[in-house]
């Protein structure tokens, strides 16, 4: 049996996904107050809230690690180092369409080891770790998450609905991409692919953060697919916030090479 080096982190990021939505739950039942962040987007108490319990809860089982999230200043102590994302998709939170998800993700060496995707609206908890695969937990049972090559002849793209992707369109007309699912949290387009769902991802624009995709691309990595950026390049982590580039997500090595090849042009 292959050794799990990071069960205990796995564990802990798991049960602590788990606690934070009843934290936040009543704010999402309520008129809830927003206020704008520097960069214009939204942030709420539930958001602030959810993040101290996360760092607390992280620091309390592993005080040596390093903690980056979106609502809290850096805590910069080594090599490994958590990404938090309290709730991914604030703005879904706020409009209680349910496209958020809570995002726990942990590096090491620089490197996404394992991912924690809570959707608390569904009761689905998707996690993966690289010496573990990945899997989706809900009230229905357990299930292994594994790519499943349906050789579609014309490709479906998980895409963010709220954001235009006018300079995408020819390269997805080019990849013969037909349909398009919409989400509001980088995480859950993300778990599009992971559930077989949809072939593909392109971030629509630069804003992605560390937070929004580590988690989920820990998940999509230890079930064998592919998080580059949008050049083809590997996604370094190093206690940053910003990523600075779009990326693209895949399961096959082909279509992300086709896709690098067509989005040139892009940042």
């Amino acid at each position: 049996m292959k050794e799990q080096r990071f069960a205990k982190e796995l564990q802990i990021a798991k049960r602590i996904a788990l606690e934070t939505w009843p934290l936040i739950a009543p704010f999402y039942d309520t008129r809830i107050e927003v206020k704008r962040k520097k960069d214009g987007s939204p942030v709420t108490k539930a958001d602030k809230l959810a993040s101290k319990l996360i760092i607390e809860g992280i620091s309390k089982e592993f005080p040596n690690d390093s903690i980056v999230s979106e609502e809290d200043l850096p805590i910069l102590n080594g090599g490994r180092t958590w990404y938090i994302d309290p709730i991914d998709g604030t703005k879904g939170f706020i409009k209680r369409n349910g496209q958020f998800a809570i995002h726990i993700g942990f590096c090491v060496e620089s490197t996404p080891t394992l991912g924690v995707v809570y959707w608390p609206v569904t009761q689905d908890l998707y996690y993966g770790s690289i010496d573990s695969g990945s899997f989706r937990d809900n009230p229905r049972g357990k299930l292994e998450l594994k790519f499943v090559d349906s050789n579609r002849t014309n490709l479906i793209a998980s895409t963010n609905g709220d954001n235009p992707y006018n300079d995408l369109k020819p390269v997805f007309e080019k990849l013969r991409i037909k349909e398009f699912h919409n989400c509001g949290s980088d995480g859950l387009r993300l778990m599009k692919l992971a559930e077989n769902r949809a072939d593909i991802r392109i971030s629509e624009y630069l804003g992605t953060n560390t937070w929004d995709l580590c988690a989920p691309q820990a998940i999509l990595e230890s079930m064998g697919g592919y998080v580059h950026y949008i050049d083809g390049k590997p996604i370094i982590y190093k206690g940053q916030s910003v990523l600075g580039k779009r990326y693209i997500s895949t399961f096959s090595q082909e279509l992300m090479d086709k896709a690098v090849e067509l989005s040139k042009h892009l940042n």
